[in-house]
């Protein structure tokens, strides 16, 4: 019952009537009252459920189009959400051979670990990415309880009913997915600070800067309140400071070491995912001879247009990086002490 019969039969195209219904909106909606702050907690979400029959939208939005009715309709997208959720909740579980997460930091490797793991199984690498981003952030700024995040767990696992999930997001609801599903086991990639670090700045300058993607980069990165070292950064659109970026990878990485319990968690370091494959199926009960090692590097960006170890001194990274993810680096991932030069001056 997700309405596409007579989106079919009415436009053509469930992407034509999704691009019609929210040009229609902005067009007509006064300018006043058009803010990112609709479009994240709104439009986006709710041209995302496929549930939802496209004349019902184009209908709904004809009759809600002053911004003094927008209390309305975010009350009726919550109280639609928590119908779906509720239905899906009756819904049998899917067959699983088992369940895995990956919520390691972004860019450390998550789009290929998926990909490597879709031909012999159900893998996803960010799965419904909008509905999941504004879901955490709600309950991440207190806006929805934990029953309800719980629920919207629940609803968008039977609805993706995937084996293998790969998103660097669900570490912020990583003690829930524990609890919810005792079964369930987890993967920790990470890579050494600075390096990713540059990684998310040069992702950055090429990102196009969807609604939901810069909500979640403002809410991780912008809420340690940190000052611009460098003059560099500075200057560039979307990007944080130093400090920022590196008191995050502490944070993420932390905050999945809490939640999971040990046994259930497997930390690989970005470099040595390659070699690790085998291990990776082991740990999860996957046979390794179904995957496609291959596609272990699957997802690389373009030449680096910023590279941060050619604009400041050895010295100058080594301290910040002993201040924001010294204690972790040293209780949990010595190896990179010898494997990083800048990172020598550690062991002093």
């Amino acid at each position: 019952k997700s309405g596409c019969g007579s989106i079919g039969r009415r436009f053509g195209s469930w992407g034509r009537t999704r691009t019609t219904a929210y040009r229609f909106f902005m067009q007509v909606r006064p300018k006043a009252a058009r803010s990112v702050e609709v479009e994240q907690l709104f439009i986006i979400p709710v041209f995302e459920y496929a549930d939802i029959d496209a004349l019902m939208c184009m209908s709904f939005l004809r009759k809600n189009i002053g911004h003094k009715r927008l209390s309305v309709r975010l009350s009726l997208r919550s109280r639609l959400d928590s119908l779906l959720a509720e239905f899906h909740s009756l819904l049998p579980e899917k067959n699983r051979r088992f369940r895995a997460y990956v919520v390691g930091l972004p860019k450390s490797g998550t789009t290929s670990l998926a990909k490597v793991f879709a031909p012999a199984y159900r893998s996803a690498h960010e799965g419904r990415s909008i509905r999941s981003i504004v879901d955490i952030l709600d309950w991440k700024r207190g806006y929805t309880s934990d029953r309800k995040i719980k629920r919207q767990l629940r609803y968008r696992d039977k609805r993706l009913g995937l084996e293998f999930e790969s998103a660097h997001y669900l570490c912020h609801v990583a003690e829930h997915l524990v609890k919810m599903f005792p079964e369930s086991k987890f993967i920790l990639t990470y890579r050494e600070p600075i390096a990713w670090l540059e990684s998310q700045i040069n992702q950055r300058l090429e990102a196009r800067g969807a609604v939901h993607w810069d909500a979640l980069q403002e809410w991780r990165l912008g809420r340690y309140g940190h000052s611009f070292e460098l003059s560099e950064l500075e200057q560039m659109r979307g990007v944080y400071p130093v400090s920022s970026y590196l008191s995050y990878w502490h944070d993420h990485v932390a905050h999945v070491l809490k939640a999971v319990p040990p046994e259930r968690l497997l930390a690989i370091q970005t470099s040595k995912l390659s070699g690790s494959i085998t291990e990776i199926a082991t740990f999860m009960g996957a046979d390794p001879e179904l995957l496609d090692i291959s596609r272990s590097h699957s997802y690389r960006r373009s030449e680096k247009s910023f590279r941060l170890l050619e604009t400041v001194e050895d010295e100058w990274l080594a301290r910040k990086v002993r201040l924001h993810c010294g204690d972790l680096i040293r209780n949990h991932f010595p190896e990179l002490l010898d494997e990083i030069p800048y990172l020598k001056s550690f062991r002093r």
